[in-house]
């Protein structure tokens, strides 16, 4: 993990697969699926320590299914790691810890039906733990990969690229500069992408809001313990935003709270100012609180133009952003790396002709530009519901925003500063006035929590994101959608129908043999690329496969489903083509992020004209989505 030095440098290694600049989360997830492939790569970190600082929380079912993909014992380390799902339990409005309780949310809570859908859907079930603990435990596994070569302390200077592959310009703590040959660079270096801007991409932002992310610790137990949850909403009129319990650690938080950069920049936050907060959401001055640190986030949603350029791909923050609402950004990113993961595997790994790599790449940016617009979508119909409560409480969630606004202006330069952050303080405290009435015993404040309260009914939305999560589907790229595709569920951000219908997640299903713990999700992931048939047309199908090994240099695995022994997956014949939507001699063509690709719910006459032609038509350009946007959620910041 030490800087390079010119007797260390990777140039010496001759020219890598991949290179990959950000060992981050997106970053080291693609490093390690690589390497499960036997793919080397290099990966080249700016920082040399670990930031220690509480960052995205919310890992997804199927970002666990990536992680389950890699070593099922990495996301076992992760679940152990995260706090048990009895503290997890509910989502609290409340005036502060100590105040008034204005009402619940209980995400998988009580509900047996729900759990049982839940646990039934994936092998896997969402986590909560902050990156700041997540990322030591993926250092450790990049670190003890053979396949993968981490360089800390090192930054990129400069990107070339030619028709056969990339150089890299590298530079080191100590100023030595040696370049890298890489057949593919990905950059995974975060939202000031150094990739980004020296390929030129333009950048797509629609600003949302500034916020100070206090980071502090304190034995809250006693206000927690009564409705255990990682988060808590606090409406009062000395501070509005969230206590966040990140970690398991019960005395680990952070407050985010909205601040006016122009007026008061939150890195610039006097301690005692931070420290006021802090009690203010809690309710109680007497708790001992010991600051660690106080940070400045601008939320807002992000996508950059393309993110594929050449022989460049762009995953994580550096191709796209979002709020926090929705704990899309990590797992977005996760996404990112799983899509182009098998792309790669075939790639380096294959003998492919140029039409079909490039087919590859392209598809890889459709898709994934297709995902930043639906989740940047989805996260502003989360913020506007979100905000109904406090509109209930009798404040106005533009009114922040005008105010930024007016904190810009050139006017303002004019005066003075401690004038300034007065008038700002006193339009702020006049704004926040009407949450006094949420803690009031007479009518009034009754009146006010009824309202509240209600809107807190509608707040399960967002916390529940099974369908958004498992039911989300490619709808352009390398998939063959089918003319009426499966029908949505009625609600379908919190519901999840499993279907093959291709550009959908392949359904869950447990092989039956004892003791294996083996789920359909986790045989696919295994291949770029999966046919999944049945045990009695197995045979039938390899002659096909070896066709279309020969004619278009593309390895397709085929696991035989069955009770057969030498069946690799065991499943009864009628379990198996019921969760797969097919008869029992139909079949599936699956990727290895999961996504089903083509089936024929039928028996195929012809194997071989048929894989004919479903790569023919994979590999025609690339059609318009089809997905339905009204509005666009990007604007282009130049």
């Amino acid at each position: 993990m030490t800087a390079p030095t010119p007797t260390q440098s990777p140039a010496q290694a001759g020219t890598v697969p991949v290179a990959i600049i950000g060992a981050g989360v997106a970053g080291s997830v693609l490093a390690l699926l690589l390497a499960r492939q036997g793919i080397r790569s290099l990966l080249v970190e700016r920082q040399t320590e670990a930031d220690t600082h509480p960052r995205g929380h919310v890992w997804s079912i199927r970002s666990m299914e990536v992680l389950r993909s890699i070593d099922p014992e990495l996301a076992e380390e992760m679940r152990e790691t995260s706090p048990a799902p009895l503290k997890l339990r509910y989502i609290t409005w409340c005036t502060s810890l100590a105040g008034v309780d204005l009402g619940r949310c209980v995400p998988i809570g009580n509900d047996p039906a729900y759990t049982a859908h839940l646990l039934a859907s994936s092998p896997c079930r969402p986590l909560h733990l902050s990156q700041n603990v997540a990322d030591p435990i993926l250092r450790r596994r990049v670190l003890a990969e053979p396949c993968v070569r981490l360089i800390t302390g090192c930054e990129l200077q400069a990107l070339q690229q030619a028709r056969d592959g990339c150089t890299l310009t590298l530079r080191a703590r100590n100023g030595q500069s040696f370049t890298q040959q890489a057949d593919y660079t990905v950059g995974a270096d975060g939202e000031h992408s150094t990739v980004r801007q020296l390929l030129e991409l333009a950048t797509k932002v629609t600003p949302l809001q500034s916020v100070a992310q206090i980071h502090f610790r304190a034995n809250l137990s006693k206000f927690t313990s009564p409705r255990p949850g990682p988060l808590y909403w606090v409406l009062n009129p000395a501070v509005v935003g969230t206590l966040t319990a990140h970690t398991a650690d019960d005395s680990d938080w952070v407050l985010t709270t909205a601040t006016l950069p122009a007026v008061e920049p939150a890195e610039a936050m006097p301690a005692s100012r931070a420290i006021a907060l802090v009690h203010a959401a809690i309710g109680d001055t007497r708790v001992p609180v010991d600051l660690v640190a106080v940070r400045p986030w601008t939320m807002a949603l992000r996508r950059t133009e393309t993110t594929r350029h050449g022989r460049v791909m762009l995953i994580g923050d550096a191709a796209a952003g979002f709020s926090a609402i929705g704990g899309f950004g990590l797992n977005h990113g996760i996404q990112d790396a799983a899509s182009l993961a098998w792309r790669l595997g075939l790639l380096v790994n294959g003998q492919l002709h140029p039409d079909i790599a490039e087919t590859l790449l392209a598809s890889f940016a459709v898709e994934r530009a297709e995902s930043a617009t639906f989740h940047a979508l989805r996260t502003q119909q989360l913020t506007e519901l979100s905000d109904e409560v406090l509109r209930a409480a009798g404040l106005d969630p533009s009114g922040f925003g005008k105010l930024t606004a007016l904190s810009h202006s050139s006017l303002l330069g004019l005066l003075p500063r401690t004038f300034v952050r007065k008038l700002f303080a006193g339009l702020m405290a006049g704004g926040l006035k009407p949450l006094a009435r949420l803690a009031g015993k007479d009518a009034a404040g009754m009146s006010a929590r009824q309202r509240v309260s209600r809107a807190i009914d509608k707040q399960r939305e967002v916390f529940v994101t099974l369908g958004t999560d498992l039911g989300y589907a490619v709808e352009s790229g390398f998939v063959l959608r089918e003319p009426r595709p499966q029908p949505a569920a009625p609600h379908s951000a919190t519901e999840y129908w499993p279907t093959t219908s291709p550009g959908s997640l392949i359904p869950h299903l447990w092989s039956d043999e004892h003791g294996v713990s083996l789920s359909t999700r986790d045989l696919v992931r295994a291949a770029p690329l999966t046919l999944l048939v049945g045990q009695t047309e197995h045979a039938r199908w390899q002659p096909a496969l070896a066709q279309l090994r020969r004619d278009w240099g593309i390895e397709v695995a085929c696991p035989a489903i069955g009770m057969g022994a030498e069946a690799p997956f065991q499943a009864e014949p009628a379990d198996w083509a019921a969760a797969l939507e097919v008869d029992e001699d139909g079949v599936v063509l699956v990727r290895g992020d999961g996504v089903v690709v083509w089936r024929s719910r039928r028996r195929c006459t012809d194997p071989g004209i048929a894989l004919r032609d479903v790569f023919t038509g994979l590999l025609a350009p690339n059609k318009r989505s089809a997905r339905a946007l009204t509005s666009n959620p990007f604007q282009e910041v130049q």
